[in-house]
């Protein structure tokens, strides 16, 4: 009997919580993710999304409301999409010299010739991608390509869900990983999901609102959908040309596409000190009215934590009720939804404000 009263207690969703009529919810969580070990303060880290994973199902909304979702690994032939076959091939090599460094003892990690070492420190240094951890905070990692194909393949099997139309809503809270170029990472970012995802739901829908919720401008995609007027994308972010400005510097909201997507971008900076009660009224307005001109077929929200009270060095004040707020308006669009994750330093926050997300979508 009290094994029974656990159990009870443990599916049974708390507050009343009824998921929406005819609301198909997919939901990607791989725990091997969380095993990928990135230097303390990095802002990707993924055991970000195992502790939203973690209170989602102490909670009782999964599998209850929604559905697993275990698509087939992505290759590099998927991943080539958007990134150079150079670069994928440089993360490979990376992979493997760093993989083998670790394996080595300390006495031994080292190359037995310097000069081989500076070369392939600066064939690297031109993909900006970093072998050392003592130079970046964003370095790679052992089994870093490993890594990103398993991320990615929760982002691409998430739209490809949508794509099916047996999904009406995915979630990838380990995705987001918005700044990484076709050629070249960026910021602890190595392969860029967003767009891949962008290109994958491009296959079957003509036009994608892409909003992003981070804080932090997502120059990658918005230099990857620049000239296309297919994507609409939407930013919200710290204002450019502070006294310390902050990563990466652009999202001008002079910048607004060039060519056939003149118009198909829209840069908010925000100015710091930003709260629930001035950024929700605002969002909502500016939303609704991207959705009512744009007449977009899905959308791609992604939810990085920079905008958080609390954030390691923010600037913004915003809490997870108001992030709510925004996630709710974008749900009642009724549209193929894609929900990823994206920047933010303080992992317990960060877990806690996907979890309320999580819950937000689902009514």
């Amino acid at each position: 009997q009290q094994q029974h009263k656990l159990q009870r207690r443990i599916v049974t969703p708390p507050h009343g919580l009824k998921p929406l009529p005819r609301l198909k919810v997919v939901y990607f969580h791989d725990p091997e993710l969380a095993v990928f070990d990135h230097p303390r303060g990095h802002c990707f880290r993924p055991f970000r999304a195992r502790l939203a994973h973690a209170l989602i199902c102490s909670y009782g909304y999964y599998p209850s409301f929604m559905e697993p979702l275990h698509p087939r690994l992505v290759t590099r032939t998927d991943l080539g999409q958007f990134h150079s076959d150079a670069y994928l091939e440089i993360l490979a090599t990376a992979q493997r010299t760093v993989n083998k460094r670790f394996a080595w003892s300390a006495s031994t990690a080292k190359f037995e010739d310097n000069a081989v070492d500076a070369k392939i420190e600066e064939v690297f240094k031109r993909f900006n991608v970093v072998l050392d951890p003592k130079k970046s905070t964003f370095a790679v990692f052992p089994g870093v390509l490993d890594y990103c194909r398993m991320y990615a393949t929760g982002s691409l099997g998430c739209a490809a869900r949508l794509c099916n139309r047996d999904a009406n809503l995915a979630i990838n809270w380990y995705g987001g990983m918005s700044h990484a170029r076709s050629s070249s990472a960026q910021h602890g970012c190595f392969v860029n999901d967003t767009v891949l995802a962008i290109l994958e739901l491009l296959q079957r829908f003509q036009r994608v609102l892409y909003i992003n919720l981070s804080g932090v401008h997502s120059d990658a995609v918005e230099q990857a959908f620049y000239t296309s007027p297919r994507v609409l994308c939407v930013s919200f972010h710290v204002k450019p040309g502070l006294d310390e400005p902050e990563f990466p510097g652009t999202g001008d909201v002079a910048d607004t596409g060039v060519d056939e997507g003149d118009g198909f971008t829209v840069n908010v900076p925000l100015e710091p000190g930003v709260d629930d009660i001035s950024f929700v009224p605002m969002f909502r307005s500016i939303v609704n009215k991207a959705k009512s001109v744009y007449a977009p077929d899905a959308v791609v929200l992604q939810c990085g934590g920079a905008l958080l009270a609390g954030e390691r060095d923010g600037q913004f004040n915003l809490t997870c009720r108001g992030y709510g707020d925004c996630v709710r308006l974008v749900r009642d669009f009724s549209l193929p939804l894609l929900l990823l994750g994206g920047v933010g330093s303080n992992m317990a926050n960060m877990g806690r404000l996907w979890a309320y997300l999580t819950t937000v979508t689902l009514g």
